[in-house]
């Protein structure tokens, strides 16, 4: 794991459970979560606290930035997912980490995020959103954006949900192999334990490549 990758995984395990999520030392029988863009402001928030303790640390983090990609290859290739897809597609990644929207160094695109949170049990992430966000990962990683390189890394961030869940959306997917040690799945949950009215809880985080994740 690069020092980028660690710095991510640091944040992940800051998110506060109990800004992302229902559940407190009395009350957890139902772990419910927020939505997508609060967990993703809550990580944003740990992430870039972090950075801005790591010395001569030259990256930040950024949300919801547009990004364009005009490549045809990438464009037919998408369509089969958006079929109105235009010729010159729009995205607004979740999270990424550069050094600025607007700086055309190799480096500058380092790694991006896409998020997926099952709110509950009742309430999950199709296979098909999942297989999507991948496929966008994919593309960001692989197509310059404008003027910008492609990205280095890609991570898949889930939350509420099971390798096993990412295993079957993207079970006959089309995804490179040369992706699959760059792409990485980040899950994060809840473990709690009833202890005597209470609950004891435990935030369980993992960091995998994508490649673990489906040899696994």
């Amino acid at each position: 794991m690069n020092d980028d990758l660690a710095l991510f995984y640091t944040a992940l395990r800051n998110v506060d459970f109990s800004i992302v999520s229902n559940c407190n030392d009395d009350n957890c029988a139902e772990i419910k979560f927020v939505n997508e863009r609060s967990f993703a402001y809550e990580l944003y928030r740990q992430w870039q606290t972090i950075i801005d303790d790591t010395p001569n640390y030259d990256l930040i983090v950024n949300a919801e930035v547009v990004k364009k990609i005009s490549n045809d290859a990438f464009i037919n290739e998408l369509r089969k997912i958006f079929p109105d897809a235009k010729d010159e597609k729009r995205f607004y990644p979740d999270l990424v980490l550069h050094k600025s929207q607007f700086n055309p160094d190799d480096k500058n695109q380092n790694l991006i995020c896409e998020i997926k949170v099952n709110k509950n049990q009742d309430f999950k992430t199709s296979s098909d959103d999942i297989l999507k966000d991948f496929k966008k990962l994919v593309a960001y990683m692989s197509y310059n954006t404008l003027l910008l390189k492609p990205f280095s890394y890609g991570v898949f961030v889930y939350v509420n949900g099971s390798r096993q869940d990412i295993k079957d959306s993207l079970n006959g997917a089309d995804i490179p192999d040369e992706k699959k040690t760059c792409l990485f799945c980040a899950l994060y949950n809840i473990v709690k334990t009833e202890n005597q009215g209470h609950y004891d809880i435990e935030i369980k985080v993992e960091l995998k490549s994508l490649e673990e994740i489906l040899r696994g």
